[in-house]
Order: structure tokens, then sequence, then C-alpha cells
């Protein structure tokens, strides 16, 4: 599901939030949406692992179980 398809969970039906509750993977999910996500999720009794690059996931990574945080090392070429 990608994130242009989610509501604010205040704004969701019963059967809009059970379709999330069984998606498996978010995509193009924005930080706020993020939030809601896990918030969401761990009322219904999920444990949350969430995946992110390192910019705005600060606050969702310490909201989740387990997070893994992508970067990239950017070293200077030798010649």
């Amino acid at each position: 599901m990608e994130g242009s398809q989610l509501l604010d969970p205040d704004d969701m039906t019963d059967s809009q939030r059970e379709k999330v509750f069984k998606t498996q993977i978010f995509a193009r999910v924005s930080p706020e949406q993020k939030l809601h996500l896990i918030k969401l999720m761990q009322e219904k009794g999920y444990t949350v692992a969430i995946t992110g690059n390192g910019n705005n996931d600060i606050v969702r990574n310490l909201y989740a179980a387990g997070s893994i945080v992508l970067c990239a090392i950017l070293l200077p070429a030798v010649v």
C-alpha cells in the first residue's frame, strides 16, 4: 500500500483499518504516516518494525519495537 492511499486513522472506517492491518508492506509513506501506522498497529497488539533512511525517522524509531536505518557512507575515491 502506498502512502497516498492512507488516511488519517481518525478518518478511517473499520473496513479501511482492517485493510491496513492486512497489508504487509507500505511504500512512499511520510514520516507522519509512519507514526500513525505504528500507533494504529500497536493499538491492535502488533509488534512493529520500520525501516527508513534516517532523515525524519528518529521519532518513529523510538516508538517502534524495532527499526532499521538505511544509510550510505560516501568515501572519497582513492586514485
